[in-house]
């Protein structure tokens, strides 16, 4: 399986890459807005920022960056879709938020 996706070009990537993403935004926007619990990872940021007062979109980014910074430390390969998804992932669920939850209110 590894063969076949490193032969796919950068265009390919970037075409199953981008509806992927929107499918997992709109997926984890539904998983946090049903208020029927999250996981750890996900609840630590809702924590920090409901206890503080500060956004989720920042609290979010700096968990997902110290857990990319950890995984670093310990040895893994940080490349271009990891820090993308650090800095856009906390904005993007939050903003993709405010659309989903309409269907569950």
């Amino acid at each position: 399986m590894k063969d076949k996706l490193a032969a796919l070009t950068l265009t390919a990537r970037l075409i199953l890459f981008v509806p992927t993403l929107v499918l997992f935004l709109i997926a984890a926007s539904m998983y946090m807005c049903v208020d029927m619990g999250v996981s750890p990872y996900d609840a630590m940021p809702q924590i920090i920022a409901k206890r503080t007062g500060w956004s989720f979109r920042m609290v979010r980014m700096g968990w997902d960056f110290f857990m990319m910074f950890g995984g670093w430390l310990l040895g893994s390969t940080v490349g271009p879709v990891s820090v993308g998804t650090t800095l856009f992932l906390g904005p993007l669920v939050a903003w993709m938020s405010g659309y989903v939850r309409r269907f569950f209110d």
